[in-house]
């Protein structure tokens, strides 16, 4: 099974002495508009899932740069496994949160595509945390949800993550 992440980018920053932390996805619009507060792992709060409590979530640590200098970041990810029917391209579509679970929500709907998976064979994916659906592409062109007996998602500590058809990727751990 391979393991599909985004392309590592470096992004120039304004030297900070606490550092800078990084979330995996697009927080904020064009425009600079907060759009998806679920990829963010601190937006989560503490609660009660399915009667387990939760602990708030948390970011990854920061990492801090002098000027002109680099600092390499972990980015925390959920990884969703998805068995291929063959040739095919693989997105991720924001979903509206289901009642109960948490999670504080997209305000703008996100999309993440994966292209030119393997033929065959079960790849992994590494996907913000949310709540998504995932789709790929029919032969058509058009995009169709993939049946949940095709998905593999962790089991977040309220439970399971997949529901048809949405794919909910929690990071909070037990309270």
């Amino acid at each position: 099974m391979s393991v599909v992440h985004g392309t590592p980018q470096l992004v120039p920053l304004f030297p900070s002495g606490s550092g800078y932390a990084a979330v995996a996805g697009k927080a904020v619009n064009s425009a600079g508009v907060p759009a998806c507060a679920s990829i963010d792992p601190g937006s989560w709060t503490a609660g009660t899932v399915a009667g387990k409590a939760l602990a708030a979530g948390t970011r990854s640590p920061a990492a801090a740069a002098t000027a002109r200098g680099t600092a390499g970041v972990d980015v925390r990810t959920a990884q969703v496994g998805v068995a291929l029917a063959g040739p095919t391209s693989v997105r991720v579509v924001s979903a509206p949160a289901a009642a109960g679970t948490g999670d504080p929500g997209c305000s703008v709907p996100m999309t993440y595509t994966w292209d030119a998976l393997p033929a065959s064979g079960a790849v992994t994916l590494g996907v913000p945390f949310g709540s998504w659906t995932v789709q790929e592409k029919a032969p058509d062109g058009t995009w169709v949800a993939i049946p949940p007996a095709r998905l593999t998602a962790p089991t977040n500590a309220a439970g399971p993550a997949v529901s048809t058809p949405v794919v909910t990727l929690d990071p909070r751990p037990l309270a």
